[in-house]
């Protein structure tokens, strides 16, 4: 269905959990660059390295945030695997009493042609 996906949707679930997997790389592409630009810094002072730890703990938080996204997105792709599986078996069934329905329909007309004069 939608770009977003649709519980239920395969299609629509894999390409959500697609979405979460680039934001937790974007993510973890933003940590990188920050962390960069802070080390290029090369400031040194007491706030300076209180600074240091309250990013730290920030990147570590965004990390696991980034680690969560993927693991959400492990979850959406093995929920959109066993939608298709339901879905494909539901329509196995379907198709097979279909198969059912007619062969009970013509056994009935052969069954009315033999008693019939």
């Amino acid at each position: 269905m939608g770009a977003y996906g649709v519980v239920g949707d395969p299609s629509g679930m894999n390409a959500l959990a697609d979405r979460l997997v680039a934001r937790a790389s974007d993510l973890r592409a933003e940590v990188a660059r920050m962390k960069k630009r802070w080390r290029d810094a090369k400031v040194e002072s007491p706030l300076m390295d209180t600074a240091q730890s309250i990013l730290d703990a920030r990147w570590r938080q965004l990390g696991v945030n980034a680690d969560a996204l993927d693991g959400t997105a492990a979850r959406l792709r093995a929920a959109a695997t066993r939608v298709s599986a339901d879905i494909t078996a539901a329509e196995r069934r379907f198709r097979e009493a279909q198969r059912r329905a007619h062969e009970e329909q013509i056994r009935r007309q052969q069954e009315a042609a033999r008693t019939q004069p």
